[in-house]
């Protein structure tokens, strides 16, 4: 039941561009990426080859978006090296356009907020685990998203019928994570048992006021990380029961300018009512400016209140964030970003530096790091949930 939304999706692309009577418009791209990472003393090295391809008309567009992976992970030396290869299937989707509105089936990112570093009600898509180094990375999920245009505004709803974890999704995953909390631990995972367990839904009404996007989303749904929601200590070793709960969550955002359009900023805040753990505020407001020699400059505040619920037997003090960032054009060519993420009770800094250099007209080469400073004794610290690792990166591109 997983795949029913990419099943019909293919079905009803089948049907539309066999119709003899509508003229049809093909396109397709792609890029090459090679990809090395240092991290903790490992590495981490991709190459992957990504597709896209469109079909469609004026009033309809399929589209698919899929990568060919030779990749391995965590090897030490050469002599470990034994890359795999994978199929990934990243979109797809069918896209129909009416006068009144629009109707999106299949495999989609669905992008709600203005956050940069963060995104509280950015939730309808899970974060990607392979990040290579993006900021509030997303991946795409199956779902049916509809829009209906109201004057200057318009009411969206979507439907995901595939709930995506980022924890453990079977027992063998829950004993790791329960044996990182306490080596005498054991650990499983309850997880959604049927396919309307897994349905979640999302409604958002977004406007203009005053030159300002504006928007109030509700979602139903699942946390995406873990939480305890028992513990069974009779069991011989004790056992910690993993969950992810169902939840509500209200949202709203604002974002346009300031100072005749020379200040961009941006609100956001989402509260969420779990069905397990307390209920909780996530909130941001962000700046940024840009100098007339191009110096562009970027600050987010932000407070997340539901850490607690995700970290069990700590108490979690952390609850507010600063993230910087500035970026320059040092030439048509080279550019070079840095940025900073720091709680504010803290001596916890994530520094990241990178340079995009443009070697040719379809060419990129993309060189970074991650540096975590004093993490010890944060929740930073040896957490697979909010990792801060070290990291060196190279990247490089090539699109068609």
């Amino acid at each position: 039941m997983k795949k029913i939304i990419s099943i019909l999706f293919i079905l009803i692309l089948i049907s539309v561009v066999s119709y003899p009577v509508l003229a049809v418009d093909f396109s397709y791209g792609g890029q090459l990426d090679s990809y090395l990472e240092r991290k903790n003393n490992n590495y981490n090295f991709a190459n992957e080859l990504k597709l896209k391809f469109d079909l469609g008309s004026f009033n309809y567009n399929g589209h698919l978006e899929g990568a060919l992976i030779n990749q391995d992970s965590k090897f030490s030396n050469l002599s470990q090296f034994s890359p795999d290869n994978e199929v990934k299937l990243d979109k797809a989707y069918l896209d129909f356009w009416f006068a009144s509105g629009e109707l999106k089936l299949g495999k989609q990112r669905i992008a709600w907020g203005s956050g940069y570093f963060f995104n509280p009600t950015d939730i309808i898509n899970p974060l990607k685990e392979d990040n290579k180094s993006e900021i509030n990375p997303r991946q795409s999920t199956d779902s049916i998203f509809g829009s209906y245009y109201l004057g200057k505004g318009a009411l969206q709803g979507v439907i995901v019928t595939d709930f995506q974890p980022l924890g453990p999704d079977n027992n063998d995953q829950a004993v790791e994570v329960a044996r990182s909390i306490n080596p005498a631990l054991d650990g499983s995972v309850v997880l959604p048992q049927d396919f309307s367990d897994e349905l979640e839904y999302g409604l958002r009404y977004t406007t203009v006021i005053n030159y300002y996007d504006f928007s109030l989303m509700y979602y139903q749904g699942r946390e995406d990380y873990p939480v305890v929601s028992a513990f069974e200590s009779n069991n011989t070793p004790p056992e910690v029961i993993f969950s992810y709960p169902e939840k509500e969550t209200f949202g709203l955002d604002l974002s346009g300018t300031l100072a005749g359009g020379e200040i961009g900023v941006w609100v956001e805040a989402a509260y969420t009512n779990p069905d397990i753990g307390h209920n909780y505020l996530q909130s941001i407001i962000g700046l940024d400016y840009t100098y007339q020699n191009g110096l562009h400059l970027l600050g987010e505040y932000y407070r997340d209140e539901s850490l607690s619920n995700f970290i069990p037997g700590q108490e979690v003090k952390t609850k507010d964030f600063l993230g910087l960032e500035s970026d320059y054009n040092l030439t048509d060519l080279l550019k070079i970003t840095g940025s900073l993420l720091t709680p504010f009770n803290s001596d916890f800094y994530l520094l990241n530096g990178e340079l995009n250099y443009s070697m040719a007209q379809n060419v990129k080469l993309k060189a970074g790091f991650n540096q975590p400073i004093n993490e010890e004794g944060t929740i930073f610290e040896n957490n697979d949930l909010f990792p801060a690792e070290d990291n060196l990166y190279l990247e490089l591109s090539y699109y068609f």
